[in-house]
């Protein structure tokens, strides 16, 4: 048993003539939060649709101006309705998770097993709360390697100063320098022995 479901049996021993209104409650209220799933589903999918249809420019006017969202909230929902789709969910309502939950596995930096994860826990019983969500998130990040660099780059080209200008108008400073250097040692092999 969990510790929320202690303290809710806690609370009805205490009250017993309030458990049965306060079980009808907790009934009716998580009925409705299960929608909320399928409505930000629903959401995301018009959002996309919509977005598909008119191109971005358009698509961000008719965010603010005819929704009145902000372009994190817009982005949220389609981000959710893509990760769901892709999930292939028959049965949103079934899932037991709240929205704050759903958008931060939504997230493009949370990372494809914290998600299964995390939608695994959503189908059973007690489902998964926001903290249990930013708990998994934060242990992979924690478990994760850092990432490795790469030590060779290669670009097909014959023409340093080309690809001098083409790196320039990509990179930062610093990443240019070492970018060049490696380049230079690719096109002449001679040189970095």
């Amino acid at each position: 048993m969990t510790a929320r479901k202690a303290a809710a049996r806690i609370d009805d021993m205490r009250n017993p003539k309030d458990a049965e209104f306060l079980a009808t409650a907790a009934t009716e209220i998580l009925r409705h939060s299960r929608l909320v799933v399928s409505s930000i589903m629903q959401i995301g999918r018009t959002l996309t649709e919509v977005k598909e249809r008119i191109g971005h420019g358009r698509y961000q006017a008719f965010v603010r101006d005819r929704l009145h969202f902000s372009r994190t909230t817009a982005r949220q929902f389609v981000q959710c309705y893509q990760m769901l789709k892709s999930a292939n969910f028959a049965d949103l309502e079934s899932l037991k998770i709240d929205a704050s939950a759903l958008y931060v596995l939504a997230r493009p930096t949370t990372p494809e097993e914290i998600r299964t994860k995390a939608l695994a826990m959503a189908r059973m019983p007690d489902g998964i709360s926001h903290a249990e969500v930013i708990q998994l998130v934060a242990k992979s990040k924690d478990a994760a390697p850092p990432p490795q660099r790469q030590s060779t780059i290669r670009i097909p080209c014959d023409d340093v100063p080309q690809a001098a200008r083409i790196l320039t108008a990509n990179c930062r400073a610093e990443m240019l320098r070492e970018l060049i250097r490696l380049l230079d040692a690719q096109l002449r092999p001679e040189a970095a022995a």
